[in-house]
């Protein structure tokens, strides 16, 4: 927990922690929190008889939309999280903190394997990512993208930082979520103000520009904008509504 208290410009969003600091603190069971940082436990609501093995950060404002996915499984050996930029159309990523991998058959809808769906090993020849105290290292921790974030710069870099130091014997693996190629914007969040309009000033100009468009408009609201029409193809509702915009 160190680095996160450290770093004043971290390059990291989501920090993925396993075996947390878990104590009781005024009569609650709590891990450690930090200021600007959102904690996710596995599960809740967690026993006092009970410890997670996992835990997840989150820097709060990097634009990210995060869940926690309890259908998928709940655990306190295993989270699994849904990740994307805000906004973004996109289906989500799905990371997965594995603290002890479970028994086959216990939870069949995980797959740790590379070799189905698609999924890529991002883990580099060579690279260890846990070494203990006398210097013996291995690669234990392995890291899947899948399709998805294979392409659309959704995953943009995924790498081993040695140089981090925790109180853990596992290196920190970093992974930097792109810049969606494709954002859709609400346009509900125009802040627009009436109060100063000119009703009449207003309508001669809608009705302008309807003149000015009259044989397109016709056609959408004989066609598309009327009781009569029960059903409509997503391109009609499309056209229709960027007329009206």
């Amino acid at each position: 927990m160190y680095i996160i208290t450290e770093s004043k410009d971290p390059v990291y969003d989501i920090l993925l922690v396993q075996e947390p600091w878990w104590e009781k603190i005024n009569h609650k069971y709590r891990t450690v929190s930090f200021p600007g940082w959102q904690t996710i436990l596995p599960k809740c609501p967690i026993q006092t008889t009970e410890h997670p093995r996992v835990a997840a950060y989150q820097r709060i404002n990097a634009n990210l939309e995060i869940t926690l996915c309890n259908n998928i499984i709940s655990d306190l050996d295993v989270m699994a999280l849904n990740i994307k930029r805000e906004g973004d159309p996109r289906e989500a990523t799905r990371i997965i903190n594995i603290y002890n991998q479970k028994q086959l058959g216990e939870h069949p809808s995980i797959t740790y394997t590379s070799n189905r769906n698609g999924f890529t090993l991002c883990n580099k020849p060579y690279i260890p990512t846990r070494e203990d105290l006398m210097g013996h290292a291995s690669v234990i921790d392995l890291t899947f993208k899948n399709p998805v974030a294979n392409g659309g710069n959704i995953i943009r870099k995924i790498y081993i930082d040695t140089s981090i130091g925790t109180l853990s014997d596992h290196h920190t693996i970093i992974l930097q979520v792109g810049d969606p190629g494709h954002m859709v914007l609400n346009p509900m969040s125009n802040k627009l103000n009436w109060k100063h309009t000119n009703e009449e000033e207003f309508k001669q100009t809608l009705k302008e520009l309807l003149e000015e468009n009259r044989l397109k408009h016709n056609q959408i609201v004989s066609g598309m904008l009327n009781s009569d029409k029960q059903m409509a193809m997503p391109e009609e509702l499309d056209r229709a509504t960027e007329f009206i915009q």
